[in-house]
């Protein structure tokens, strides 16, 4: 029953967010685009995926800034777009952690999607039409000590005419910059 919800949410608002991500590309016209998962990639999310916070809205206002990547988006001339495999209801405390920690949002470039191969229906509908760069680690199971991979998205990815950053960029890039704070 809990994927039928699911599956019925999905289907309400995925449109949504494909017409905000549309909106953003028609309003900005970029010459590049920057398309940057969120977890691990821009917030160090898995060291708090087994604390104690009581609730994972609590959860997801904590994660560390990676500091790398900030500057990075800081820094670039391209149009920024938060693409990140979240669940729906986290979409406002999303923005609240984007905005708080100053990175650039607006209404239309936070996108969502429930599963990580969502991701690859995006980055189709601009591979080749704009210069894309996508920042996105692609990563799970960092908690339990044994870093997993999506494989087949990243062999899809790789595939298209983008310039893919993946874990070990990311992991590079963070390191050099990264400091803790709370």
């Amino acid at each position: 029953m809990k994927d039928i919800a699911l599956f019925f949410i999905y289907w309400l608002v995925n449109p949504l967010f494909r017409f905000s991500f549309f909106l953003q590309l028609k309003l900005e016209s970029p010459k590049k685009l920057w398309i940057v998962d969120i977890d691990n990639t821009i917030a160090n999310t898995w060291p708090i995926l087994k604390s104690g916070y009581g609730s994972t809205y609590k959860r997801l206002k904590k994660p560390v800034v990676l500091k790398g990547m900030r500057k990075m988006i800081a820094e670039t001339d391209a149009t920024v777009i938060f693409l990140t495999a979240r669940k729906y209801h986290h979409f406002f405390s999303t923005r609240k952690w984007l905005r708080d920690n100053e990175f650039p949002i607006s209404f239309f470039n936070v996108i969502f999607v429930l599963r990580p191969e969502q991701k690859l229906a995006y980055l189709n509908s601009v591979a080749g039409i704009y210069d894309v760069s996508y920042f996105d680690d692609m990563s799970y199971n960092h908690e339990e000590h044994e870093v997993k991979f999506y494989t087949d998205c990243i062999t899809a990815i790789k595939k298209l005419p983008i310039t893919y950053y993946d874990y070990h960029y990311l992991s590079l890039v963070n390191a050099q910059k990264n400091e803790q704070e709370n």
